[in-house]
């Protein structure tokens, strides 16, 4: 059976990321979404078994060159090391 697909989302307007999950959801049925910026990503460490493939999202709001200006958002990354640690060291 196939399993549900889950998009990660880097989104801190919302009007953006529905319209991200719109277009998505078009081609792709089976598919469910965090947006690490309005969700608690501590949801994914447990589940991420029920999803055949992720799609990590990307956004044209922040650089990740820029550090200092961008510490948002490398404290959100930091929280799915659990999920990049199981997408590329996991796999059997």
């Amino acid at each position: 059976m196939f399993k549900k697909i889950l998009l990660v989302q880097f989104r801190k307007d919302e009007r953006i990321a529905s319209h991200e999950r719109r277009c998505f959801s078009r081609k792709i049925k089976k598919l469910e979404f965090i947006n690490i910026f309005k969700e608690d990503s501590s949801i994914l460490r447990d589940n991420f078994s029920l999803f055949e493939k992720i799609i990590l999202g990307g956004s044209g709001e922040f650089s990740l060159s820029e550090k200092e200006s961008e510490k948002d958002l490398w404290e959100r990354i930091k929280e799915l090391q659990p999920l990049t640690e199981y997408m590329f060291c996991d796999i059997q």
